[in-house]
């Protein structure tokens, strides 16, 4: 890569956003994190990231309200999003799909299905 790509992710987990910046700094990408939805929505307005990985269950703000935020704002619409969660069931895979995620990855994380999803994602991944 030349230039570093910005990945936010959006979790209330603190050992997997821990987990994901450690894997994905050492992939050479600039990880930043937000706890909460909240946090994440105003963060992505701010620092307009190059990718988002959004958990689904979260406290406050879902992921799914927390996608339809992101999508729903001029500044964020077009920055894709790729839901990273335990809840894996068929209804939330066609949820996020309908709501425009590039793609859906349960936990645990399966780095190398991740890796593939942002090297087709983002043009310098």
């Amino acid at each position: 890569m030349n230039t570093k790509s910005r990945i936010l992710t959006i979790d209330d987990d603190e050992t997997s956003l821990w987990l994901l910046k450690e894997t994905l700094t050492g992939k050479g990408y600039e990880v930043l994190t937000a706890g909460s939805g909240e946090k994440g929505v105003a963060m992505a307005i701010k620092s307009k990231p190059d990718l988002i990985l959004l958990d689904i269950m979260m406290p406050g703000m879902d992921g799914y309200e927390t996608l339809s935020k992101i999508k729903g704002t001029q500044e964020t619409k077009d920055i894709p999003v790729i839901m990273v969660t335990a809840e894996g069931h068929e209804l939330n895979k066609k949820k996020a799909s309908a709501m425009g995620v590039a793609a859906f990855i349960t936990k645990p994380i399966d780095f190398e299905v991740l890796f593939k999803d942002i090297k087709r994602i983002l043009p310098d991944g």
